[in-house]
């Protein structure tokens, strides 16, 4: 029997990782999509949604959130995120977001060669190839 606040909170993790409401990062949403990841740690949208929770607190962009150049604000919440989106990877290797999202970081964090990885990743899966990249 859940109990009835417990359903509330079931409720809101689902709602957060089915809808993407993580426009307005705020600890106690950081904290809910951990919650979902902790209860589903194979769920491939709970480990994305995360991540992207912890780009847009490492990341400020130049233009408007999620356009322009992004600038690392924070190392250590550019690299949880890094960490929740290989996870989102390897739970769905055929899902180019997480390589978009990736490539993202690693041109923040300076690393070229694996951004140029995960472009040509990236548009291998959304060629209408969809298959599994292998380097």
């Amino acid at each position: 029997m859940i109990k009835p606040g417990e359903f509330f909170k079931k409720v809101w993790v689902c709602a957060l990782l089915m809808f993407g409401l993580c426009s307005c990062v705020t600890p106690a949403s950081i904290e809910v999509l951990q919650r979902g990841v902790e209860e589903r740690p194979e769920d491939f949208n709970a480990h994305l949604e995360l991540g992207k929770a912890y780009l847009e607190r490492g990341v400020e962009w130049e233009v408007a959130p999620r356009v322009g150049t992004p600038i690392m604000v924070s190392k250590r919440w550019v690299k949880k995120a890094e960490n929740e989106f290989e996870r989102a990877a390897e739970l769905d290797p055929l899902s180019p977001e997480p390589h978009y999202w990736l490539k993202v970081i690693y041109t923040v964090r300076g690393r070229y060669e694996l951004a140029d990885t995960e472009v040509k990743i990236f548009n291998l899966l959304t060629t209408g190839e969809k298959r599994a990249f292998v380097p």
